[in-house]
């Protein structure tokens, strides 16, 4: 039973290592979106089509990010 016990928390532990490299690697990516938002933000302005299509662009790609880590857990 204890062994079982241990056994469970070690896969709980990896689960959240996992996890938290995952957050991290958001973290990075908002950040890096952010800085381009910040630096384009002008053009952005002028160009409202622009902007439009960078969010859909970041919502396709998180959204694919999000079903390769599924694909990856499973």
């Amino acid at each position: 039973m204890l062994e079982t016990r241990r056994s469970e928390l070690q896969k709980a532990e990896a689960k959240v290592v996992i996890l938290g490299d995952k957050v991290n690697t958001h973290v990075s990516l908002l950040e890096k979106i952010y800085v381009t938002l910040d630096h384009y933000s002008p053009t952005l302005q002028k160009y409202t089509g622009l902007l439009d299509a960078f969010l859909k662009t970041c919502k396709l790609v998180a959204g694919l990010r999000s079903r390769h880590d599924e694909d990856e857990i499973a």
